[in-house]
């Protein structure tokens, strides 16, 4: 699990800290389509909580101003990043408050492999 990581890191970064995850499961997993990464992370998402939109601005203009490249990112942006490190976006659960729980699997598990359960954000 990684928790208010990705978000300090330009996309570049970010993809080779994800791609050094998928390359230890690798290592380690007898089957590494047991795999699931779960990233926390608050997000550029605007759904389902737009009472949190103008705050996630602010925060993405807050890494920004403190790191440079770094930013907060949607759905589109953690698809692109999961893909070119191996990994595929399966699904993003919303909290209570700004945060999302994004879960990603391996690029070689099949699709539908996990169900996702009733009431998630996909």
């Amino acid at each position: 699990m990684l928790r208010n990581i990705l978000h300090d890191w330009s996309d570049g970064d970010a993809v080779r800290i994800l791609s050094a995850l998928r390359t230890r499961v690798r290592d380690w997993a007898e089957d590494t389509d047991a795999v699931a990464l779960a990233v926390v992370e608050l997000t550029a998402c605007e759904k389902p909580l737009p009472q949190f939109v103008i705050a996630r601005r602010l925060m993405d203009l807050n890494m920004l101003a403190m790191f440079g490249d770094a930013r907060e990112r949607d759905e589109a942006a953690f698809g692109r990043l999961f893909a070119e490190a191996g990994w595929r976006l399966h699904r993003m659960v919303a909290t209570r408050g700004l945060m999302f729980v994004i879960e990603a699997v391996p690029a070689s598990m099949p699709a539908g492999h996990l169900a996702a359960p009733a009431g998630d954000h996909e």
